[in-house]
């Protein structure tokens, strides 16, 4: 008997330690939530229960359902925290945290500004009866809960599946090399392809190339020409010859400089073809991270700047804007095209001059983090104080290459990190500083020709770039027969 009953005891012991421990490999059930619209109850997984004591409704406001959010996110085990000196309602679900203010239809996930709606800004938090109402769309799809809605019976689903393991992507990665007075940017999408956004001037070839060597790449699976000045082609063309290159993009616009002819001839000699960069075209070169070109949106304009290849990379709910040299004139054309424009993280217009970045473009782009590449000391005063007070009323963290060296932003599509001062990399990179012409050897350049000349020329009227006579010759100008320089 004393043995019989030893041993169904083990049994008993046996099952609770089962109970209490189940298999790794068993699945913890998802949460089911459903909601109706004017019903004052919910079905948390079949259990019907009230949304809340005040017998708080789901209404539909502007076309959109909002609901009082604290007993639906409680539900699924989450928080909701209110501040009331700022009206903002903080949701919290796992690691992600969405912020929200009342009558605004600006909202915040994990630091990242977002449009609750972009089709329709009317639709906004509200308190109704002492309750919060938030549209419940955006914010169970921001924190990862499906939402399914059945308009013959007014009825929401919404499911919460088991978080398991993290995904093994790879993130997207975006590198803002220190080039000196130009751009360069490269950018590392989650499929492992390469993509690089002008690379500086001549004088600065060296270093770019070295940098991607550093970073790993082999092949560039496309690099884009912004437009055609020497800040920014002037290295491509090392670039090209250093590395395989699948695509090239640029936008219709030309200029008779010794640079641009090098890069021609460059792309030409690798037998690839030029596809124009222009307003609508996508790069498809990775599904989970789009690159959409928001301009040039016009065949013909009287600044080469303004040809610029305006490109937008979106990965997840992180965007990141990068603008050339376009001017304020591109900007208001791209507001007037494009229902979204916002994004995280802003490349500056135009190395940060007073003819770029408007107030209203900055308050539809609503950067998180602007970003300004630009040369220590440079001739032409960029950043202008304009530009860094324009960025500093849009609530924008700035970063300058000039001051902060190059900049990595790294996002898994839903948080974003930023790191001045990057690790370093598995080689180390070469830095070849530009030479700085002295008083008596300096020349001067135009945008457009390919001629050096002495200060005082007739040919400097429409623009003077002071440069060394040995940059100048290495670049390929000659003298003007004009003033003999």
């Amino acid at each position: 008997m004393r043995r019989t009953h030893l041993l169904n005891v083990l049994v008993a012991i046996l099952l609770v330690i089962g109970l209490l421990a189940p298999s790794a490999t068993t699945a913890l059930s998802s949460t089911t939530l459903k909601l109706w619209i004017g019903n004052a109850s919910m079905s948390v997984n079949g259990v019907q229960q009230p949304i809340d004591a005040q017998g708080t409704k789901p209404v539909i406001v502007a076309g959109r359902t909002l609901v009082p959010i604290r007993a639906v996110i409680e539900a699924f085990g989450g928080s909701v925290a209110w501040e009331s000196s700022t009206r903002r309602v903080t949701v919290t679900l796992g690691k992600d945290s969405l912020g929200l203010w009342i009558d605004k239809s600006q909202a915040s996930l994990n630091g990242i500004a977002l449009a609750i709606d972009s089709a329709n800004p009317a639709v906004v938090p509200v308190i109704t009866n002492g309750r919060t109402m938030l549209p419940l769309r955006f914010v169970a799809e921001s924190l990862g809960i499906d939402v399914q809605y059945a308009d013959a019976t007014k009825m929401i689903t919404l499911t919460l599946a088991p978080q398991g393991p993290p995904a093994s992507t790879s993130p997207l990665r975006v590198d803002f090399l220190d080039v000196g007075q130009g751009d360069s940017i490269l950018i590392h999408t989650p499929n492992l392809s390469w993509v690089l956004i002008d690379a500086g001037p001549g004088a600065q070839a060296t270093t770019v190339v070295a940098y991607l060597k550093a970073r790993g790449v082999k092949t560039l699976a496309a690099i884009i020409c912004t437009h055609p000045h020497e800040d920014h082609i002037g290295g491509m063309t090392a670039v090209i010859n250093a590395f395989g290159v699948k695509s090239v993009y640029m936008p219709k616009a030309s200029t008779t400089t010794k640079a641009f002819e090098n890069l021609l001839l460059a792309i030409k000699a690798k037998g690839l073809t030029i596809k124009t960069a222009a307003a609508g075209i996508s790069i498809p070169i990775d599904p989970s991270a789009t690159m959409r070109f928001l301009a040039p949106l016009h065949s013909s304009y009287s600044d080469l700047n303004d040809y610029s290849a305006v490109l937008k990379v979106t990965h997840g709910i992180v965007s990141f804007l990068f603008m050339g040299d376009a001017s304020t004139s591109v900007e208001n054309d791209i507001m007037s095209k494009n229902s979204d424009i916002k994004a995280a993280v802003l490349k500056v217009g135009h190395h940060g001059s007073a003819t770029s970045s408007g107030s209203a473009f900055l308050e539809a782009v609503h950067p998180t983090y602007a970003v300004i590449e630009v040369g220590k000391g440079n001739s032409y005063g960029h950043p202008t104080a304009a530009a860094l007070s324009r960025l500093k009323a849009a609530g924008a963290t700035v970063y300058r290459t000039d001051l902060d060296g190059s900049i990595v932003f790294t996002t898994n599509g839903k948080t974003l990190t930023v790191n001045k001062k990057p690790s370093a990399p598995p080689a180390p990179v070469v830095v070849v500083p530009k030479p700085q012409p002295t008083t008596s050897d300096t020349v001067y350049i135009t945008r457009t020709g390919a001629k050096y000349h002495r200060l005082g020329c007739r040919y400097l009227s429409q623009s003077s770039i002071a440069i060394s006579r040995s940059a100048a010759i290495a670049q390929g100008y000659t003298p003007c027969s004009v003033c003999n320089p």
